[in-house]
């Protein structure tokens, strides 16, 4: 499977169904430049009111109203998307998305605590996701995790903090763990500029987002799941990887990631000269 390969070629339902979408590349797929529908019409599963969809449900979704916008009319961001690149994968490999991911990714890497979708083996272990804490309340409430189904290649991982540092590493310039220096860079170059209303809003790559903070600049991804926000962003360049992971759906992982990388450039440059402490002031 190539990235300019047409969806169409491995996921053969969608040309037998006549979809346009049959037509789009995997590379427009990983760019969100596709026009897919976000979650498809009825997108209850992310309130956990019903489950996740399958292999079908994804599949039947797209084919009766998949389409959106034209290929590369539009940034538009789409779970859906991912979800058949995910069936792609399990269509060129022979194996399941999850094991395959396993095998190619996870064990290389030795992410152990990292996988593709809820594994009830491991509940235990899970950090538990809460809601927001609405104006006047003083708690939360406790979201249950569920599996993903073919929504997994979108937003089915569980992690840590520490093995997402990992596989950000693997995507440093010079490191060939998993991809060479050429796929990194098409992976981490500008692909899209998201804006809103003539607003830039921000960046983006092939499958990943751009960020400049202070004079790094950063590519990685945030993470959303009920219960929890995340992001993960790294200088591929000077080979800083910062994660953040909370379990709250208002989370401040973004604030907590910038603040991070800018008091890392202090400490690793701090000013020359400092000023004198102000008359009076106490011993510091």
């Amino acid at each position: 499977m190539r990235l300019d390969d047409p969806i169409g070629d491995w996921v053969t339902e969608l040309r037998a169904g006549g979809s346009p979408l049959a037509a789009v590349t995997v590379r427009e797929l990983l760019g969100h430049q596709a026009g897919v529908v976000r979650d498809g019409g009825n997108a209850d599963f992310w309130q956990l009111e019903q489950p996740f969809p399958d292999r079908d449900g994804v599949l039947g979704e797209v084919l009766r109203a998949g389409v959106v916008h034209a290929r590369n009319e539009h940034f538009k961001c789409s779970n859906v998307g991912y979800a058949l690149v995910g069936l792609a994968v399990e269509s060129a490999t022979g194996t399941p998305y999850a094991e395959h991911l396993r095998t190619s990714v996870l064990e290389p890497l030795g992410l152990a605590r990292t996988g593709a979708d809820h594994d009830p083996a491991r509940a235990g272990e899970y950090a538990a996701g809460h809601t927001g804490l609405l104006l006047g309340a003083t708690s939360r409430r406790t979201i249950r995790h569920v599996a993903t189904g073919a929504m997994a290649p979108a937003t089915g991982y569980h992690s840590t903090a520490e093995d997402l540092c990992v596989f950000g590493s693997a995507h440093f310039l010079g490191d060939d763990r998993l991809l060479t220096d050429d796929s990194k860079r098409l992976m981490q170059r500008l692909e899209s500029v998201v804006t809103a209303y003539g607003t830039e809003v921000g960046r983006y790559g092939v499958g990943m987002g751009l960020q400049t903070v202070g004079e790094r600049q950063l590519v990685g991804h945030s993470g959303g799941w009920p219960g929890h926000i995340t992001l993960t962003l790294l200088d591929p360049v000077g080979k800083l990887v910062v994660s953040v992971l909370t379990n709250a759906v208002d989370g401040p992982a973004e604030d907590l990631v910038t603040g991070l990388v800018k008091l890392v450039d202090v400490a690793m440059e701090p000013r020359a000269e400092l000023p004198g402490p102000p008359a009076g002031a106490p011993p510091p």
